[in-house]
């Protein structure tokens, strides 16, 4: 059974990948790094190389501190200067926080979610 969901897990990764729509959630009281890294994955996706972060985000949960973004941008193959202007201008962080602001209203509670066939105006955009 755990194989089965391991492959339906996967696939429905890949399809997640390509879908268009994506919204972040940080939940920092349980990750107290996880904004940060939202934010470094916003930055890495304005480079063509979210999932390259993510990876490496998701594979270091545990040692997530801010100072190790850089590591991680460079590792990844991230132009630091575009990468450090990112982080400096604060965009990421508004979409995360209007990202998080959106999830409030229809009352997400945890990641991931997925919300499907519901079509609302949200107020903050």
């Amino acid at each position: 059974m755990i194989s089965l969901f391991v492959v339906m897990h996967h696939e429905l990764f890949e399809r997640v990948q390509q879908t268009p729509f994506a919204d972040d959630y940080p939940i920092e009281t349980m990750h107290k790094h996880a904004f940060n890294a939202a934010e470094a994955a916003g930055c890495a996706q304005e480079q063509g190389r979210f999932w390259e972060m993510h990876a490496r985000l998701f594979g270091s949960q545990s040692t997530l501190q801010p100072p190790l973004r850089q590591t991680y941008a460079i590792a990844t193959g991230l132009n630091q200067n575009l990468f450090q202007d990112c982080l400096a201008s604060g965009r990421q962080a508004l979409a995360i926080r209007r990202d998080m602001a959106d999830a409030m209203q229809i009352q997400v509670r945890g990641t991931p979610t997925f919300v499907l066939g519901l079509l609302l105006q949200i107020q903050s955009r």
